[in-house]
């Protein structure tokens, strides 16, 4: 989200910059935040985004290579919140939402041809919020988010169907996500003022949790498998923020 409430989406090219922007929102008054892009393999990609202020809209926008637009869709006329989005194996776009002032959260099934929805599911019908998702190569999706605070993971089957879900003890939250060679799951995010890790079996049982301190409010926002076998993951840090309260990266 940039200049008076707009959103905007750039691809940058290595080595020349950027090579074209696309702003949304800059023909009314509306606000606009867009939380994800999910790119396919002729160069288009869609872009999630939501439209309102405290109440919204969740919407998914298709682009064409060179940014054209091609075209818009609601996710639902009755509020919510889209949060995550990726590409399924059979070639769909799948979009998570909590939806509204309803305590569910919702995914959507969309085909990008001409961005219908085919399918919706209730995932879970308790309050919370999705802030990660990831979807394998056998249709597997796996979500994390804040349940009323508490850090929250899932996973559902390729038809929505909940396989398994568990709520931990204390206040933060989970926000990245990438599968296990195993068939499991590694989720990062935020526990107290700690960077927290857990991995997970493909049962979902909990095999570890690990805590990560860097001084002041530490929290991690994407995991990904590294060379050696283990994480790579990145966050953000207050320690030794400046005057302003200020950051740093944290990797």
């Amino acid at each position: 989200t940039g200049v008076d409430a707009d959103a905007c989406i750039l691809k940058v090219q290595p080595g020349s910059g950027v090579e074209w922007a696309r702003v949304i929102g800059i023909a009314d008054e509306g606000v606009y935040a867009v939380t994800d892009l999910v790119p396919f393999a002729d160069g288009s990609f869609a872009a999630a985004y939501n439209e309102g202020c405290g109440s919204w809209t969740p919407f998914v926008s298709l682009y064409r290579s060179d940014g054209g637009l091609a075209g818009t869709v609601a996710l639902s006329d009755s509020g919510g919140f889209v949060h995550a989005a990726d590409a399924t194996p059979d070639g769909r776009l799948l979009t998570a939402c909590s939806a509204g002032w309803w305590p569910e959260i919702r995914l959507y099934w969309i085909d990008p041809r001409d961005l219908s929805i085919e399918d919706t599911r209730i995932v879970t019908e308790t309050c919370g919020e999705v802030r990660g998702m990831d979807v394998d190569g056998s249709g597997t999706v796996r979500l994390c988010g804040s349940d009323d605070g508490h850090p929250w993971a899932a996973c559902v089957d390729s038809e929505g169907g909940l396989l398994w879900r568990e709520t931990l003890d204390g206040q933060g939250y989970l926000a990245g996500v990438t599968a296990t060679a195993d068939g499991g799951a590694c989720f990062c995010g935020a526990l107290s003022r700690c960077g927290l890790v857990v991995r997970y079996t493909a049962e979902g049982a909990r095999t570890w949790t690990r805590c990560y301190e860097a001084g002041g409010y530490s929290s991690f926002e994407e995991i990904a498998p590294s060379p050696w076998g283990g994480y790579i993951l990145s966050g953000s840090t207050s320690a030794g923020s400046d005057e302003m309260g200020g950051g740093r990266a944290w990797i």
